[in-house]
Parts: structure tokens; sequence; C-alpha cells
């Protein structure tokens, strides 16, 4: 079935923004280092549009549950 969950994000920053606290800055060599880990043999330039792609994906996940979370209020 095509359920659609919303947006995945940890715990902690689930209850933070539920909190109403900004999340954390988001640091691109954590989001470098896990690309790194699971994708060893890439070639830096596409690492790199990868890392571009994730941070994408991660700011609209937050701005997706901030914007959830304040419609429930």
């Amino acid at each position: 079935m095509n359920h659609h969950c919303g947006p995945k994000v940890t715990k902690t920053e689930f209850q933070t923004i539920q909190n109403g606290r900004p999340c954390p800055q988001i640091r691109l060599s954590e989001i470098a280092k896990e690309l790194e880990r699971d994708f060893p043999m890439r070639d830096a330039r596409e690492l790199y549009v990868m890392l571009g792609e994730r941070l994408e994906e991660i700011e609209q996940k937050r701005k997706q549950l901030q914007n959830g979370i304040a419609g429930h209020y």
C-alpha cells in the first residue's frame, strides 16, 4: 500500500522540534563521513553531489516536521 508516514528524523530531532526549540545546526562533515562510509568506492565529486542532495533532503524533512507540529497546536 502506498502509505506515506511523513518525514523521518531522529528521536532527538523530533523531541527538539516538538518542544519548540530549533534543531541543532546541520553539520556537513557528519553527512560527508556517513556518505564516505556508505559509498567508499565513489569519486569525491560524486560524493559532493550526494552531499548536496542529502542536505536538501534533511532541510525539507525538518521543514515538513516543523510545519506539521505547528499545525497540530
